[in-house]
């Protein structure tokens, strides 16, 4: 973060800049009184740690009175800082106010030329935070409390990263589907092609009659009209995130799968032939047509 400081005229001037820091807890100093903050051995900080660094000085110099305890028997430097021999505890916060203020900005000395081009400058301040062993003592003694807050946040960070998952599933599924819809020749062209190169790993382990295809069936029709095409085409999309889980219920049935990869394998077909010159490129979609009849099996009867 930052900010710009302009002024109107053509000569640079020294100024100074004051930055009051907001501190939470608030935060004092005894600056208006240097000896007392040299008895106390506490310069600034929050009104607690005062009370605590006063106290500490009664132990340590015995100024409790003994026959009444409510007293605070002052000593000679004591006694010159509050013009007082005694003080009752209760007014010991109300006698302290008197020294204290907040603490001082900080000060930032800086030229502002009106001149040339504007030079940014940069500031180094040291702010006082609590320690992180206090946040955590802090975090336990408020752990009951916070227990309840805790596990509905971890519910809905579950939720959120459920959701998370979900949207990447649905993205992913949407761009593979507006792939196809926006360029289906180049789309299924690439597809079929990575597909045949997936193949000989696919089925590496399958009978022989699964072996792995030569570069020239690759570029057959027919190759891509066998019945183990639609398992191959089923298995390549499942392996690359696009594919149909037949064990889910949000996508797309077993029927619908393979009515896709014969539109898939019939397309290619018909664009490879027109690539081969085989037939005409106005009878792509008509070629493309009678594949898919080929590729279709018939219905059962009822």
């Amino acid at each position: 973060g930052g900010f710009r400081l302009k002024r109107e005229g053509s000569k640079e001037c020294a100024i100074n800049i004051g930055l009051h820091l907001a501190h939470s807890p608030t935060r004092y100093s005894l600056k208006k009184s240097p000896a007392l903050a040299k008895l106390l051995k506490w310069e600034r900080g929050t009104w607690s740690s005062l009370l605590l660094a006063f106290w500490a000085y009664v132990r340590e110099q015995g100024l409790q009175d003994e026959a009444n305890a409510v007293m605070v028997k002052l000593d000679e430097p004591l006694q010159k800082v509050f013009e007082d021999a005694r003080i009752p505890m209760t007014q010991v916060g109300e006698r302290l106010l008197e020294f204290v203020s907040e603490v001082d900005p900080v000060r930032l000395d800086y030229t502002l030329c009106l001149s040339g081009e504007a030079k940014p400058a940069v500031f180094e301040v040291a702010v006082e935070a609590e320690a992180p062993i206090v946040s955590s003592m802090r975090a336990f003694l408020d752990l009951g409390q916070q227990r309840g807050e805790r596990e509905e946040c971890e519910r809905l960070d579950a939720e959120m990263s459920s959701l998370v998952r979900e949207i990447e599933d649905r993205r992913h599924r949407r761009d593979f589907m507006k792939s196809f819809a926006d360029q289906p020749i180049s789309f299924l062209h690439d597809i079929t092609t990575a597909m045949s190169l997936d193949l000989s790993t696919i089925r590496s382990t399958a009978p022989s009659q699964f072996a792995a295809l030569s570069s020239e069936e690759v570029l057959r029709a027919q190759t891509w009209q066998q019945p183990w095409t639609e398992e191959a085409v089923l298995q390549y999309l499942a392996m690359h995130g696009h594919a149909v889980n037949l064990h889910m219920e949000d996508v797309l049935t077993e029927e619908d799968a393979i009515l896709f990869a014969q539109s898939a394998i019939a397309a290619a077909g018909a664009s490879q032939a027109v690539h081969n010159g085989e037939i005409p490129a106005a009878q792509e979609a008509q070629y493309r047509a009678s594949l898919l009849a080929q590729a279709t099996p018939p219905a059962q009867p009822g």
